[in-house]
């Protein structure tokens, strides 16, 4: 058995043994919830005009989505789907002539965004999507720094 051989089918038991063992898994947390939030958000994005290629968009998330969301926890079936309703209807009231939350019966509950195209831009701006957004709990204060660096005060620069 020439030494290539015996190379190549080293590294295939090794990926074989990888696999079975969980070597080779990942930690990413609602792909497939990903996806469809993201699929919805190719179509609506084109009735705004930021996506002229639909499918490109939907190939180049069905790859990105492979990391997952950036949650803890998959968001689950009914929230994915509410969200994936909100976006739809989104684009749909902009393919219709809307422009503003009041002007789309399925969101006219809604503030927080000044347009449609914004809310499908930022869907975590939309009620139903708002567990795409990053905690809102504030992270720690930075320590005091008791005077001893170069930069106590933090105003150096302002200085110069």
């Amino acid at each position: 058995m020439s030494v290539l051989r015996r190379t190549a089918t080293a590294a295939m038991l090794a990926c074989a043994w990888a696999s079975f063992s969980g070597g080779c898994g990942t930690d990413a947390v609602g792909i497939d919830h990903c996806r469809d939030i993201e699929q919805a958000r190719c179509v609506a994005a084109a009735a705004c005009g930021t996506v002229t290629d639909v499918p490109a968009c939907q190939r180049f998330y069905r790859d990105q989505c492979l990391h997952g969301m950036a949650l803890d926890e998959s968001p689950g079936k009914v929230k994915t789907e509410a969200c994936v309703a909100a976006i739809e209807a989104a684009g749909n009231c902009v393919k219709a002539g809307g422009s503003t939350p009041a002007e789309c019966q399925e969101l006219s509950a809604e503030t927080g965004f000044p347009t449609l195209c914004e809310a499908i831009l930022e869907p975590q701006l939309l009620s139903a999507c708002n567990f795409l957004a990053p905690s809102q709990e504030s992270p720690p204060p930075p320590p005091v720094d008791s005077g001893t660096g170069a930069d106590a005060a933090g105003d150096s620069a302002a200085t110069d």
